[in-house]
């Protein structure tokens, strides 16, 4: 999978997260602020972090959990301002959708590669090349 079909899945994952947690909210505003959300701090997460970028850096630097939680907040933070500037209605489903993607996909990702350091898996090797822009 390349970078920007990644995307376009957080994307959808984000809007149906929205539709999902929408309650009183508009479903169409609700739907936009998940699907930018999740898009915005996946992306945000991915370009801080040299063993999750997208143009193919090599694992070697990794996170120690402090340095991952900054990462995470600062994605958040980007998220926060990018949905203010665009005008989202729903800021704060936006950051719920931001902080699933980064909860239950970058952090669980960079964990599963951190735990195989030296090993030649093919697990690691695959999700390593998926993240790689062809």
């Amino acid at each position: 999978m390349n970078f920007f079909a990644h995307k376009v899945l957080h994307g959808l994952k984000g809007g149906m997260e929205g539709l999902i947690r929408a309650g009183s909210r508009t479903l169409g505003a609700a739907a936009f602020a998940g699907a930018l959300g999740s898009m915005v701090a996946e992306t945000t997460a991915e370009v801080m972090t040299p063993l999750m970028s997208p143009v193919g850096h090599p694992i070697g630097e990794k996170l120690n959990a402090d340095d991952l939680a900054f990462t995470k907040d600062v994605a958040r933070l980007v998220t926060a301002i990018t949905a203010t500037v665009v005008g989202v209605e729903d800021i704060q489903g936006a950051l719920e959708s931001a902080t699933t993607s980064l909860d239950f996909n970058f952090s669980q990702t960079h964990q599963l590669l951190e735990k195989k350091d030296g090993e030649e898996d093919d697990e690691v090797a695959a999700l390593t090349k998926a993240m790689v822009i062809e």
